[in-house]
């Protein structure tokens, strides 16, 4: 029995099975019994087996070895055992007083074990696992992988549209509603390449070439705006692609000419004659 947690003038029946790990000296709580026998001062304890006497005088022996417990009902020993003094076993032997009714005495009794329990009724589970307890943390693992599921699929399905094409305005190119920071002459190198498919080297050397310089430095400025480029587009549209690249030519394979990757563009035909 327990104290009722909000009346401790009352009792109430506590049916809750711990397990104490005299090694690691720790508690489980196994579950709770599937029934309740009291605190007879017959009951008593012999190896594995605890036995108890219910009101109706029937015997219940429990198995803490399988977690089972079993029912006997031998009225002849039930009926007249003393509810003053406790039994003792040994050596299979059970010791125990019985009211003598005819001489309104006590005696002391022993019978073998076997004897003493008469046939078994009934056999079933002493705890009942509470599966809430037991397995509470299990569902809520289940239920957060569902709900973060859930979060990521309605996330997936219902989030903004990345912008995936560069499209122009008033002879300016945008992704979505911002506008792409272009200089002239890489707008202009762009709008060439846009125009055209396989591009020489010399016609774009011819769009950022600086007039008195040597030739190789005006190679280095063509092959750095184009590294430019190549970076800028990937950073805006956030993909992992090579914009621009070159290729021997077809006609010539001494010659070497440029393309653009023309799949992320959208642009008019106004923008392209400007």
């Amino acid at each position: 029995m327990s104290i009722d947690p909000f009346d401790n003038l009352k009792f109430e029946k506590n049916q809750t099975v711990w397990h104490f790990n005299l090694r690691s000296k720790t508690w489980e709580n196994r579950g709770k019994t599937a029934l309740f026998f009291g605190n007879n001062p017959q009951n008593f304890q012999y190896k594995n087996y605890y036995f108890a006497f219910t009101d109706e005088r029937r015997i219940i022996r429990v198995n803490f070895n399988d977690n089972f417990y079993e029912i006997f009902s031998n009225e002849a020993v039930s009926t007249k055992i003393s509810p003053k003094m406790q039994p003792f076993v040994e050596n299979e032997r059970i010791y125990f007083f019985a009211n003598n009714h005819a001489s309104e005495g006590i005696d002391l009794v022993s019978i073998s074990l076997a004897e003493f329990l008469g046939k078994s009724q009934s056999k079933e589970d002493f705890i009942k696992i509470d599966f809430w307890s037991t397995y509470s943390s299990y569902f809520n693992l289940v239920l957060g992988l569902i709900l973060l599921g859930l979060i990521a699929y309605i996330w997936r399905k219902y989030r903004p549209a990345q912008p995936t094409l560069i499209t122009d305005k008033n002879g300016m190119l945008y992704v979505g509603n911002a506008a792409i920071n272009f200089d002239e002459t890489e707008l202009k190198v762009l709008r060439f390449l846009l125009k055209n498919d396989d591009v020489p080297n010399s016609e774009l050397l011819e769009l950022v070439e600086q007039k008195g310089v040597h030739f190789s430095h005006n190679i280095r400025l063509k092959n750095d705006l184009l590294n430019q480029l190549n970076l800028k587009l990937k950073a805006i549209l956030q993909v992992d692609v090579n914009f621009i690249i070159f290729k021997k030519s077809d006609t010539d394979s001494r010659l070497k000419v440029y393309r653009l990757n023309k799949h992320y563009f959208k642009v008019s035909e106004e923008f392209l004659n400007d």
